[in-house]
């Protein structure tokens, strides 16, 4: 609480220290959170220390600013936000668009083989449940350290999310690759022994490349956080390209035929996670962070 001038201008230093600005006083504009913070000061300050009818004018003045500055829309934070936002976004709509493509291909092989791979593609949801939470949490964790200009603990975040994603996969690695047939046969009755076959002997495919699943999750996510957001179409160009390219390509071999649907689904895993992996090895997300001093 401030109780004198002397604390005022005590919290109005450290507000500055903070936020790493250099300048004494903020810019007219580019420094909103400073300017907000510095009316809040001296709104309390006004209201706490100076019961003279002057304090109490500028106690009211300051509060009338604020209220005021609340209601005014916040056109660098709109900015901001469709800045890190929309490549997020078409990133999301690119993955769609080639899983449609993906499912086209696969319908071209029967009845069979459709119902395998939407079989196993339930299966992989489950497996991707952990990587999205650790994602969202490392999104948040690597934001907030950036923003604290603390990139070794950014660093210290990623090496240890890769390791709860590597034991994670070996963990997942051998139930799925050993006990796929079980697994699939809790979504289809016995009868279809033939689908549960194709799924089994799909996940067999699949599991291996679990590990690089994980690994898309976790650069992303420090790239998001840290405002690397316009890789992220780079990210989804990636996915859509191999998609497309891996699965016309590896089930017109005989020798594979539709079982080049799933070596699709985990090249696409490995190729995107390596893209992710050297975006994040380039550093460049260490310069990214939207609040400038």
């Amino acid at each position: 609480m401030i109780k004198s001038k002397a604390d005022l201008k005590y919290y109005l230093e450290r507000d500055r220290i903070a936020l790493y600005k250099t300048r004494k006083k903020p810019r007219i504009a580019g420094d909103e959170i400073w300017q907000y913070q510095i009316m809040l000061r001296k709104t309390e300050y006004y209201m706490n220390c100076r019961k003279d009818p002057l304090g109490k004018a500028l106690a009211v003045l300051y509060h009338f600013r604020l209220r005021k500055k609340d209601l005014r829309p916040d056109y660098s934070m709109i900015r901001d936000s469709f800045r890190l936002g929309a490549p997020v976004a078409i990133q999301n709509s690119m993955i769609a668009v080639s899983c449609i493509a993906l499912q086209a291909v696969v319908n071209g092989f029967g009845p069979d083989v459709a119902s395998a791979y939407t079989i196993t593609g339930r299966i992989e949801q489950l497996v991707q449940q952990p990587y999205g939470s650790l994602g969202m949490a490392l999104t948040s964790y690597s934001g907030q350290n950036i923003g604290a200009k603390k990139k070794e603990r950014v660093i210290e975040g990623f090496r240890k999310a890769t390791l709860i994603v590597l034991v994670f996969s070996l963990i997942m690695l051998p139930l799925f690759f050993f006990l796929g047939k079980y697994i699939c046969g809790i979504f289809v009755k016995e009868e279809a022994a033939s689908v549960i076959s194709l799924g089994a002997s799909a996940l067999r495919i699949t599991s291996p490349f679990y590990f690089a699943l994980g690994m898309i999750y976790v650069p992303r996510a420090v790239l998001n956080g840290c405002g690397d957001t316009g890789f992220a179409m780079i990210n989804g160009l990636t996915e859509v390209v191999c998609r497309i390219l891996f699965s016309n390509i590896l089930t017109r071999i005989p020798i594979l035929g539709y079982w080049g649907i799933w070596i699709t689904t985990g090249l696409t895993w490995g190729v995107t996670a390596l893209v992710c992996v050297m975006r994040y090895k380039g550093g460049k997300w260490q310069y990214k962070s939207l609040e400038r001093a």
